[in-house]
């Protein structure tokens, strides 16, 4: 017994437009900020359309309060720019790397790095 064939039309693949990524990137180079709301969405971690295209959205609200808990808040774009936006991943790393992260890449004073590392990443405060 045969079973009859249908005929049917493949949808075709819809892929992210490369003019998307260049976009982006053009506008960090720019000095368009997640922060500022240069990259839409407003940068504040919330829900919304569009926004944030690398950047783990729910993770910056948790990252925003606590470097402004510490009087660290300065330090937010530069570590959004530089991809750390996720204490959860940071405190997986061993204390000299986020140190050394947060002076060398960051560019945190001394004091503020050990803040960072203690009262941040790790909650010791």
């Amino acid at each position: 017994r045969t079973v009859p064939r249908t005929k049917h039309k493949a949808t075709p693949l819809a892929l992210p437009a490369p003019a998307a990524a260049i976009a982006t990137t053009a506008a960090a180079d720019a000095g368009a900020s997640p922060v500022a709301g240069g990259w839409g969405g407003g940068g504040d971690g919330g829900g919304g359309g569009g926004g944030l295209p690398f950047v783990a959205r729910d993770h910056i609200g948790e990252l925003r309060a606590k470097l402004t808990q510490h009087g660290l808040e300065a330090y937010l774009e530069r570590c959004l720019a530089e991809g750390f936006d996720d204490l959860h991943f940071l405190k997986t790393m061993p204390r000299e790397e986020v140190l050394a992260i947060a002076k060398e890449t960051l560019g945190m004073r001394p004091g503020h790095a050990l803040k960072f590392y203690d009262w941040c990443v790790h909650d010791r405060a």
